[in-house]
């Protein structure tokens, strides 16, 4: 089988795809209603930019997801203990990834609520 290098164009659908994978997961898991805005794919869009981001292919995306999102999002989770039914809306400013319009929190693995530095 033989893989194209990943576009540019096709950043954000992939990104779109793993972040709906993510709030359907939050649903079953924790009954929280996950939305994000185009500010969080723009972020993931300009972090593939970077580097050799773009020969890892969308593999490389669902890890920056992991990294950036979902890491901060499980912390806050477990500190704030969202009641079912929750509303919980992702935005990302000034490189900083928002939770209900706050900075997500880091996670216990250095890992930060820092998402685009300069973005």
């Amino acid at each position: 089988m033989a893989f194209d290098v990943l576009r540019e164009q096709h950043v954000r659908g992939i990104a779109a795809k793993f972040l709906g994978a993510l709030a359907q997961n939050l649903k079953r898991r924790h009954e929280l209603d996950l939305t994000y805005d185009d500010s969080v794919i723009e972020g993931v869009r300009v972090l593939m930019a970077q580097g050799d981001n773009m020969l890892f292919g969308g593999r490389r995306i669902k890890t920056l997801i992991g990294t950036y999102i979902v890491t901060p999002l499980s912390a806050w989770v477990f500190r704030e203990e969202p009641k079912p039914g929750q509303e919980v809306a992702l935005s990302a400013d000034g490189g900083i990834v928002l939770i209900n319009g706050k900075p997500a929190p880091t996670s216990e693995l250095g890992n930060g609520a820092g998402f685009v530095k300069g973005a």
